[in-house]
């Protein structure tokens, strides 16, 4: 059974192999990895989750990870993890990028806490600064 990995798109190289997925709003130029456009960081409406404090960022995402397609995206991720194959998950995040968190503050966390809760088999990874969330489990 594959691991799911939660990193970004400045460590992804650091896995050789495994599936990869943008969960990012946009990709890097260069990037053009399949995108899972339902668990970007936005709000039910679409519109971009960005200078938030911390508690209400979580409960705006937590209610997209609600909605019908972003369910049909965690399915597939916990599909794909079913196979053999690692999944990575990727996103812009990592620890240089934000300075002015002393942990980690990025979607990919509640997409990772939201798969274990959904599907306690799966292994999730939190890699890339995702390992010090500003978030509690929860």
């Amino acid at each position: 059974m594959g691991k799911v990995i939660l990193t970004s798109f400045r460590d992804a190289p650091n896995y050789k192999f495994g599936q990869r997925y943008s969960i990012a709003r946009w990709q890097p130029k260069g990037c053009s990895y399949p995108e899972m456009l339902a668990l970007g960081a936005r709000d039910i409406h679409g519109s971009p989750l960005r200078l938030l404090e911390p508690a209400k960022f979580q409960r705006l995402y937590n209610e997209r990870l609600r909605l019908p397609e972003a369910k049909v995206s965690l399915a597939l991720i916990n599909t794909i993890a079913g196979t053999p194959d690692d999944v990575l998950l990727l996103c812009w995040c990592h620890p240089e990028r934000q300075k002015g968190h002393a942990t980690l503050y990025c979607h990919r966390i509640l997409v990772g806490y939201e798969l274990e809760r959904l599907y306690p088999e799966i292994e999730v990874v939190y890699a890339d600064g995702a390992d010090k969330p500003v978030w509690e489990r929860g």
